[in-house]
């Protein structure tokens, strides 16, 4: 959703519709999630017949071969089905591992000779090399959009992720009945790539909070509860007991680890049928920043699109890395962009608090209450594209005085950097702390080096495909997958349907990469 600004404009009833469309979006998401199931079977056929009885099929996904087993992801139109479907789901035996009532399951049985209509299974394609998406003919605006495009979630990225987070849900609350799973990060705030991670929070609510009121002389009950103390050690307790019951008895997970030292303990596994990488923690503070996010996207697509190239560029030229370390996230990066944007001669985005009145914590997390903001429509932003914006982020940066000052997105200004590290970036939801506090010098150096660097290469006429190639291009190969020997077609039932609409042949259809992370 882009607004049109017309003038001075007030945009509390905007905002606000923003905050309204982000948390049906999630609300919607989640809600799929829970009516879709994984499903893994040698009779792709005939599993699609007996899934079809089940109920109505929204969509259906093929996800890729392994072995001779085929992996399909299945999204009913009806929450019943679901039901309908574990009614005739048995476990295996107990020899066979624990027994477990989950969405993810393998069919097998009778084969079915009744011909089928595959067209509408839908398959996952693995992007686009570099080189075929990027036409440098076009000016280097419409060459970021283009990228952003080819390499950006597509519904099923969203949906698989939403999947998997309605799959915990229903595990955690096995143990903790009330509790919720909420996604947060790339996979929600409009910046993810296809193959990014999956941020999930854990939030324990607290539904029997005594009304004192309405039991005014009355007895009444409260559950007693074993865990007390700090918050902090609480977290660690609750996601070592996750960890120890996901490692035994949840399907596809794989890697399951609990990092308890790190200042937010997470539980972090990879979800193999679907080749995602998974992080589980009690952080309250990542929803309420993804929206922040999303609404900034939303007031302006380019912030979306310009972070988006940014982040690969950074990954490029190893400013940030896949794993934690002494070098920026892609959480200061993006935070970087979002500054250099408040910051742009015609105050293109707003400071967060100019935007929303931040609450403070409550039980379920940070709250706010959208405000009216006045922006007035300069016709130089609105004429300013892509390619300069990229290339004033890199001139920005390239001799900016980190030793000197701060940024606060939250204010949208310069603070006086007081601390002792090379690198202050206020996180804008707990200003007192610094986003950016693990990054070294010699690191900080390297990323003004090689904005530097970058702009000298745009500046002297070379293309965004030599920024960016190396880090798109070294992902793993995924093997050709013939699905007219999988699905046994004929030749009348060969062509399949692409997520996109366009048809291709049976020959043609790629299995999904290998998920990376974000």
């Amino acid at each position: 959703m882009k607004l049109e600004l017309k003038g001075e404009q007030l945009l509390e009833e905007s905002i606000g519709a923003i905050c309204n469309e982000y948390q049906k979006e999630h609300s919607n998401g989640l809600q799929r999630g829970r009516q879709t199931v994984f499903v893994s079977t040698k009779d792709l056929k005939s599993c699609i017949v007996s899934l079809k009885k089940m109920g109505r099929i929204a969509r259906k996904y093929f996800i890729r071969k392994v072995d001779n087993s085929a992996d399909i992801l299945i999204e009913y139109r009806d929450p019943e089905s679901i039901k309908e479907l574990q009614q005739h789901s048995r476990c295996f035996s107990s020899s066979y591992g624990i027994p477990v009532r989950t969405r993810h399951v393998f069919a097998e049985g009778v084969t079915h000779s009744v011909p089928i209509d595959m067209s509408q299974l839908q398959v996952m394609k693995q992007p686009r090399q570099l080189a075929d998406v990027i036409d440098e003919t076009l000016p280097l605006s419409l060459q970021i959009r283009q990228v952003y495009q080819e390499y950006r979630m597509s519904g099923y990225d969203k949906l698989a992720r939403y999947f998997i987070a309605s799959t915990v849900e229903d595990f955690v609350q096995q143990i903790l009945p009330a509790s919720e799973i909420r996604l947060f990060g790339s996979s929600v705030n409009g910046l993810g790539r296809h193959d990014c991670d999956l941020d999930m929070t854990l939030n324990i609510r607290s539904d029997s909070i005594i009304n004192q009121d309405y039991y005014k002389g009355q007895v009444y009950f409260k559950y007693l509860s074993k865990l007390k103390g700090e918050e902090r050690n609480n977290s660690r307790t609750i996601l070592q007991l996750i960890s120890l019951m996901m490692y035994a008895v949840y399907p596809c997970s794989h890697h399951v680890t609990s990092i308890l030292s790190a200042r937010v303990p997470i539980l972090r596994f990879t979800h193999t049928g679907l080749s995602v990488t998974c992080d589980l923690s009690m952080n309250p503070i990542g929803p309420m920043m993804s929206e922040i996010l999303y609404k900034m996207g939303s007031i302006d697509d380019r912030f979306v699109a310009l972070t988006f190239v940014i982040r690969i560029w950074a990954r490029r030229w190893k400013v940030t890395q896949s794993s934690p370390g002494p070098w920026p996230t892609n959480f200061t990066i993006t935070l970087l962009v979002l500054f250099y944007l408040q910051q742009h001669p015609s105050v293109m985005l707003p400071p967060i608090d100019k935007l929303v009145t931040l609450l403070g914590r409550e039980e379920d997390g940070y709250h706010y209450v959208a405000r009216p903001w006045q922006q007035t429509t300069d016709k130089s932003t609105k004429n300013l594209n892509l390619g300069e914006l990229l290339k004033g982020f890199f001139n920005m940066y390239m001799t900016f005085d980190f030793e000197k000052h701060g940024l606060s997105v939250l204010t949208g200004s310069l603070v006086e950097n007081k601390t002792d590290n090379p690198l202050l970036v206020e996180n804008p939801l707990e200003p007192a702390l610094n986003v950016s506090r693990n990054v070294v010098k010699t690191e900080l150096e390297a990323f003004q080096k090689h904005c530097h660097s970058s702009l000298n290469l745009l500046e002297d006429g070379f293309k965004l495909r030599d920024l960016l190639r190396a880090e798109l291009n070294n992902g793993s190969q995924v093997p050709e997958i013939k699905l007219d020997e999988l699905f046994r077609m004929d030749e009348s039932e060969s062509d399949i349907k692409t997520e996109s609409g366009a048809t291709v042949s049976a020959e043609q259809a790629v299995g999904t990469a290998t998920a990376e992370g974000n």
